[in-house]
């Protein structure tokens, strides 16, 4: 695969670790990621091993590289300007995805943030099958040159052909690029200019400040642009958020206004609502556990309350035009 721009993407092989290793520290610069991977030799040569076992004994694990053919690296090669890991395993194939962390790193702090980033991947996405980007870096020099978005589209692509989902936690940094594959990072989004399908009364904050918003999505297979348009990417929820209390409203309710009354008084510690706008052309399916969840027609006027109380996952169908809310403490919910 060749862009207009020279770069091109191939299969990276276990010659590249050494040189992909340089590039991760590269790229990464974050203080915290940097407290958590320091540079030491220890700790590269750890990293090395790490990729060399994967690329080696786990084959689901795909190592992909963006190159650039007009600029050799030392040992007369194409220089590597990104690459990325798609685990394409499925959940209950992938195993422990570090091995013990190297005396150089503060173990205690890795186990702890990376059992919550897992334990979270996890709760989002149970047993859907889906491709996992585990990781993603691109060298500083070919920053905004397309390398990220070359290897975001080929593990998509793979998603796509074989019919399954694709998952991606996003970092603060990295936000931008996966926006632009239709995810958005909440934390951002009036700075972006991006209408999301979530309505959230403040970020979850991950563990350490390494990430300031965690982006969970479900990318459906085989869905078009404009049907990912419609797909609410997936949601994690556990901080208070109360509601406003009951009000009476002159004239024509908004659905705003309904689905505020409809929630009202639901204010348990860790519990928030979310609304998600209609569909105006078809039927659409959530699937939802949690406390509440509630529909509305502006135009009819007319509220249903589909169910409380789900204490286990239920798809439900929302009618074309109908506004949904939802309300739970740990929801966890997609629509397709």
């Amino acid at each position: 695969m060749t862009t207009p721009n020279a770069l091109r993407l191939e299969l990276a092989t276990p010659e590249d670790i050494p040189d992909m290793v340089d590039l991760w520290f590269e790229a990464f610069k974050d203080p915290d990621m940097q407290r958590l991977w320091p540079g030491t030799p220890g700790v590269r040569k750890w990293w090395h091993d790490a990729n060399y076992n994967d690329i080696i004994n786990k084959p689901l694990a795909r190592y992909v590289k963006v190159v650039d053919p007009d600029t050799l690296d030392a040992q007369g090669r194409p220089r590597i300007a990104a690459y990325a890991k798609w685990d394409t395993a499925m959940p209950e194939e992938r195993g422990r995805r570090y091995p013990p962390w190297h005396e150089d790193m503060p173990s205690e702090e890795c186990q702890a943030f990376f059992k919550r980033e897992e334990d979270e991947r996890k709760r989002v996405m149970g047993d859907y099958k889906h491709y996992y980007l585990d990781t993603l870096a691109t060298h500083p020099d070919y920053q905004r040159r397309g390398a990220g978005s070359m290897l975001m589209k080929w593990g998509c692509d793979l998603a796509d052909k074989n019919g399954v989902g694709a998952y991606v936690d996003a970092s603060k940094a990295g936000a931008p690029l996966y926006e632009r594959f239709g995810f958005v990072d909440e934390n951002r989004r009036s700075e972006l200019g991006v209408q999301s399908e979530i309505e959230v009364a403040e970020p979850r904050e991950m563990t350490f400040g390494l990430f300031s918003k965690t982006v969970w999505c479900l990318r459906p297979a085989d869905a078009d642009a404009t049907q990912r348009n419609n797909v609410l990417r997936v949601v994690t929820i556990s901080i208070a958020c109360p509601l406003p209390s009951t009000s009476s409203h002159g004239g024509k309710a908004s659905a705003d206004q309904k689905g505020d009354d409809a929630l009202a008084g639901r204010e348990e510690r860790g519990v928030r609502s979310h609304r998600f706008p209609p569909n105006p052309t078809s039927n659409r399916r959530i699937k939802f556990q949690g406390l509440y969840i509630c529909v509305f027609n502006e135009e009819t006027q007319h509220q249903k309350t589909l169910e409380e109380n789900v204490g286990e996952y239920q798809d439900f169908e929302v009618p074309k035009g109908y506004t949904t809310y939802v309300r739970g403490a740990d929801v966890v919910c997609w629509l397709i």
